[in-house]
């Protein structure tokens, strides 16, 4: 039996599957939603039958004159992107799934600290105070946040990795803070951890797991939201996940580890070198104690990364399934966040934002299959808004 007859479009030259074709070639998730946008025609030729995987992650660079929101492919070419005037003179902080990303617009103010989703311009207003555990009430600098579900107001808490200060003295350094999204006038602060040395945090199987320079893993265990009407933590305590520690000899400067949950399971992405020269990825798993209560993990090195792209960012790391993905490839993608550690910079950001140049070059992707670099803005200069971050549509 002949195959069906092509569908034409009606006045011009392409057919429906021919359209689609294309579309799915288009490793751009914006250049096939602008594919769509042509006509009425297009938009049905192009809508998959079926839900499409989630799409990859933008990078926003902060500009003068406005952010440029950048895909992964074809050099990193830029895109138009409408988004509210204050947005445009932001420090991005961290993003979360559907176009939600923290921002800090100028220093600390009440109105200082958002959660904005870039594609639909809702937003929510987050305090710029929080509640230490001296019985202080001080302005906080945020520097990382994650979400414990999209955001639902009354429902989802927002971890974030915070400085505070007093009369713009610092007090307890770097720590943990936690609100209940839209429904409490400040921040509270968490369990007294290590945090001035960690590194990432990620909401992982029904908990916030925090991960310190010693390869160690803090589990903050509590109900969700661990927040009560009045502002108190409750149900909170801190595990620390007992890793075996087996001393990895990484062999050079340590810059960052981030935990990316992949395939149900928990991966740490250890990134060496300044600029960044390498990756390594470690698979936590369970060691079996006989006779013991203690439930102990060590890290498991993974020399492949079987099909997965890996895209790295405090409180943000995401795993993509590569046969899912026109133009990915297997490895680790990342920007430049070398400024998170320079806790001599917390102040600077306390009082203005404008008083620092964040470093945007040390961006790429690291091929697991090689072991080369490549380098997405070689030569960029430096931002005084905010490192370039992700945003997860």
């Amino acid at each position: 039996m002949d195959a069906p007859a092509p569908t034409e479009v009606h006045g011009g030259d392409l057919h429906a599957d021919l359209l689609k074709l294309i579309c799915h070639l288009l490793p751009c998730p914006v250049d096939r939603r602008h594919m769509g946008q042509v006509c009425r025609f297009w938009r049905r030729s192009v809508t998959p039958e079926h839900p499409p995987p989630p799409p990859h992650p933008w990078i926003v660079l902060q500009r003068d004159g406005g952010p440029s929101f950048s895909c992964v492919f074809r050099g990193c070419i830029t895109h138009r992107f409408k988004i509210p005037d204050d947005a445009r003179v932001a420090r991005y902080l961290s993003p979360y799934d559907g176009g939600w990303v923290f921002l800090t617009i100028g220093g600390v103010s009440r109105h200082a600290n958002t959660l904005l989703n870039v594609l639909t311009g809702q937003r929510f207003m987050l305090p710029s105070l929080a509640r230490m555990h001296r019985g202080l009430n001080i302005p906080v600098v945020i520097l990382a946040a994650t979400l414990s579900s999209p955001p639902v107001h009354g429902h989802s808490v927002i971890a974030a990795i915070v400085s505070s200060f007093h009369d713009t003295e610092p007090i307890e350094g770097r720590n943990l803070a936690f609100w209940r999204l839209g429904d409490m006038d400040r921040w509270v602060a968490g369990p007294i951890i290590p945090i001035s040395t960690s590194h990432d945090v990620i909401f992982y199987h029904g908990t916030f797991h925090v991960i310190d320079e010693h390869d160690v893993v803090h589990v903050l265990r509590a109900s969700v939201p661990p927040i009560d009407k009045h502002g108190n933590v409750r149900l909170f305590r801190v595990d620390k996940l007992y890793v075996q520690r087996e001393d990895h000899d990484y062999g050079e400067h340590v810059a960052a580890r981030y935990l990316v949950e992949s395939r149900g399971e928990l991966l740490m992405v250890v990134r060496l070198g300044q600029p960044t020269s390498s990756f390594r990825v470690f698979q936590m798993v369970l060691v079996s104690m006989l006779n013991s209560p203690i439930m102990e993990y060590t890290w498991e090195e993974l020399h492949a990364l079987d099909g997965r792209a890996l895209f790295v960012g405090r409180c943000s790391s995401r795993s993509y399934e590569v046969a899912e993905h026109a133009g990915l490839e297997d490895g680790v993608y990342f920007l430049d966040d070398g400024s998170f550690h320079d806790q001599d910079n917390d102040r600077l950001l306390l009082q203005s934002a404008y008083q620092l140049q964040f470093r945007c070059s040390d961006s790429g992707r690291w091929s697991a299959r090689t072991h080369q670099i490549e380098n997405f803005f070689p030569g960029q200069g430096t931002s005084k808004y905010s490192p370039p971050v992700w945003i997860l549509p």
